[in-house]
Order: C-alpha cells, then structure tokens, then sequence
C-alpha cells in the first residue's frame, strides 16, 4: 500500500519539488495550491508515475475551504502520513 502526504504550495517551488520528489519514491498526494491550474501542471510534470496524485485548490487561510481539502483527499485516499515516519 502506499502512503499518502498533503502537500501545500505544490503549484511551485518547493511545494512542487517536494511532489515530484516524493512521487518519484511512490508516494501519493493530496497536492494542494493556487491555481488549480499550476498543481495540475505540477502533476503533469511526473516523468514516472509511481504513486497517484490529487490536485486541490485551496486558500489554506479559509477553514471552510480546509475541511473541504481534507475531506477530497481523505475520501480518495482514506489517510495521510507524514513523510520520514
């Protein structure tokens, strides 16, 4: 089974390294920014797709927009860990 992180920021930078990265060790993720379309082209970037990805646009200052993240991600995934665990 693999295992699951939430990754903020993954539209760029080292939200989106962090990603790739752990894609490429077969991890999935809950990636989670803005704009929807700058995590989805970060997910289009896997060269190996090891692991699955779900792309998430989320303003993380609004709770209600939080619970409505966290609820995709858990539905798809049924559960997070946090990576080096």
């Amino acid at each position: 089974m693999s295992k699951t992180a939430v990754i903020t920021g993954s539209g760029s930078g080292v939200g989106r390294a962090v990603a790739v990265l752990l894609n490429g060790k077969g991890w999935n993720s809950g990636s989670v920014g803005r704009p929807q379309s700058a995590v989805e082209e970060t997910l289009g970037r896997w060269d190996q797709i090891k692991g699955d990805g779900v792309a998430c646009s989320c303003d993380i200052t609004d709770s209600e927009a939080v619970r409505a993240m966290s609820d995709k991600i858990l539905w798809h995934y049924g559960a997070v860990e946090v990576p080096g665990k």
